[in-house]
């Protein structure tokens, strides 16, 4: 959507957004040029969320081992990218001039860079939002910085927000899109064997396995301690799950963390009960789809393969049905169903670039096959 302002747009405006990101194969709502200062797009994020169609309320932002510090102004928002600090404090994140304020994951061109997000929890998320902030300058007010035994002192001296005009914001010249690609499509693409063979299907999902995968890209990146994975443990979740608002059925996949599948009431793939799963052809010989990863030839998948390879075969399936790629542009707010969406960053120069998004995310729920 263009020529539409995300905090003056009439209700009316707000519902018929919503209602074509549920349209038959969409799952993705783009409104261009918002400038939006962080506290202006929480308000809009809890707009499109609490709307007719909407995710629900947003969640206030958990952080986790290697993501982004908090923002002291909006507690439902948190930073993607290599960007630094060019200001002490910058937005509120308490970092000193020069260090990192997003969470970086130095993308790859390869199946298991597609992922939905938060599919390891008890209620994986609804939606994401994600936000390049404008190239023009935006009014950022930032809540006093009194942490432990200083905040007694806003009882004495109060201290009143901080408010400045700068530019906030860096998107990379070539490179660091984010691209999409349907599981509905990917379920409907399969034969009807083995659709009904993907049915009987759930992939374990394990947020230590997700910790585990980032590390190794990123060696420097804080660890996941053991009582942190043993406090999250992990979660099963059917193969192929039915979309609550339109009903329709797609694959659940997670490259990152959810490579182990299991047939409802046997033992992991490879073992007892492996016979369930579908077997996925070759398809080297077809193109692919305009703005897809360069990705590996896949071969045959014997009812006997690892699990692993299962769910890097099908994510593949998926790929092959078409990918969107959306390349950021100052302003860009992206919402997109996170139930029907596979998502993955393209990699860009870091060492001469940097990126900057804000991200939300909205209440989840169970998954379900139905």
């Amino acid at each position: 959507a263009t020529g539409l302002d995300l905090l003056t747009a009439t209700d009316p405006e707000i519902d018929a957004l919503l209602a074509a990101l549920h349209g038959p194969g969409a799952g993705l709502l783009i409104v261009r040029n918002q400038t939006l200062s962080p506290q202006q797009l929480e308000t809009a994020i809890f707009r499109l969320g609490t709307a007719r169609g909407g995710f629900g309320v947003p969640l206030p932002y958990e952080q986790w081992p290697g993501q982004s510090p908090r923002l002291r102004c909006c507690g439902h928002l948190s930073l993607l990218g290599n960007y630094v600090a060019k200001h002490r404090d910058e937005l509120g994140t308490g970092v000193r001039v020069g260090e990192r304020i997003g969470e970086y994951k130095p993308a790859v061109d390869e199946a298991q860079e597609w992922h939905v997000d938060g599919s390891f929890l008890p209620r994986p998320k609804t939606g994401i939002a994600l936000y390049a902030p404008p190239d023009t300058p935006v009014e950022v007010c930032v809540p006093c910085d009194r942490r432990g035994w200083r905040r007694l002192l806003q009882w004495l001296v109060p201290c009143p927000p901080r408010c400045h005009t700068r530019v906030v914001g860096a998107l990379p010249p070539v490179g660091g899109a984010t691209a999409f690609a349907s599981t509905v499509a990917g379920y409907d693409s399969l034969s009807p064997a083995e659709q009904a063979a993907a049915e009987r299907l759930d992939a374990v999902h394990s947020w230590c396995d997700f910790m585990r995968f980032l590390e190794g890209r990123d060696p420097a990146r804080p660890k996941a301690s053991a009582a942190q994975c043993a406090a999250r443990p992990d979660v099963i979740w059917p193969l192929v799950r039915t979309h609550p608002v339109t009903g329709r059925k797609g694959l659940f996949l997670n490259p990152k963390n959810a490579l182990r599948v299991i047939p409802r009431g046997g033992e992991e793939a490879g073992g007892a009960g492996s016979g369930a799963l579908p077997t996925v052809h070759s398809r080297a010989a077809a193109p692919a789809p305009s703005g897809a990863p360069h990705l590996a030839d896949w071969a045959p998948l014997s009812p006997a393969a690892a699990a692993g390879g299962l769910v890097l075969n099908l994510t593949q399936r998926v790929l092959f049905t078409g990918v969107y790629s959306h390349q950021w542009a100052p302003g860009d707010l992206v919402l997109f169903d996170n139930r029907v969406l596979l998502h993955a960053a393209t990699p860009f120069d870091a060492s001469a670039h940097e990126r900057l998004l804000f991200r939300a995310e909205f209440s989840g729920e169970p998954v379900y096959l139905y």
